[in-house]
């Protein structure tokens, strides 16, 4: 595949748990880290912290009271990076002995320009694995591939 033929990474969605020294402190005090992180963050009613990291790229990192971090909106380099910030200062503020746990990508999102109009409802009538719901996205055919646990949206304006 020719560099012309290939998608651009546009963001992941990556996520893991901290992994904490005892079973007797196994509770990350989003209060104080929504207080004392030196970037902009809300606390939720949900027991989710947002952290969010400027300028671009903007980076959002999830941090629940149970230590599950997952960061979105980024390429996983960045994602890793963000993730590590956080989980030093949570280790640095709170729990010293704080480990960070496996990185899993759990989301993978990429673009393409086929570079000319597709005709949506052709393609939504002959592609095996279409979807068109006019109801919910008219310039919009999705085809699902459950083996691989994938997507691809193709978009009247020729855009993946």
């Amino acid at each position: 595949m020719s560099e012309s033929e290939t998608c651009t990474p546009t963001s992941v969605h990556v996520k893991c748990k901290l992994i904490f020294p005892s079973e007797d402190n196994k509770r990350v005090d989003l209060e104080q880290l929504h207080e004392r992180i030196p970037v902009s963050s809300s606390l939720r009613n949900e027991g989710i912290c947002k952290v969010k990291f400027y300028p671009s790229p903007t980076a959002v990192v999830n941090v629940t009271t149970t230590g599950r971090i997952t960061c979105m909106g980024v390429l996983f380099d960045t994602a890793r990076a963000r993730i590590r910030n956080v989980a030093r200062f949570i280790q640095k503020t709170q729990i010293p002995d704080l480990r960070l746990g496996e990185l899993k990508i759990t989301n993978w999102n990429a673009t393409k320009d086929l570079g000319f109009k597709v005709n949506i409802i052709k393609l939504a009538y002959s592609g095996e694995g279409a979807f068109y719901e006019p109801e919910i996205d008219l310039a919009c055919v999705r085809f699902t591939d459950t083996r691989n646990n994938c997507t691809v949206n193709v978009f009247s304006s020729g855009k993946m």
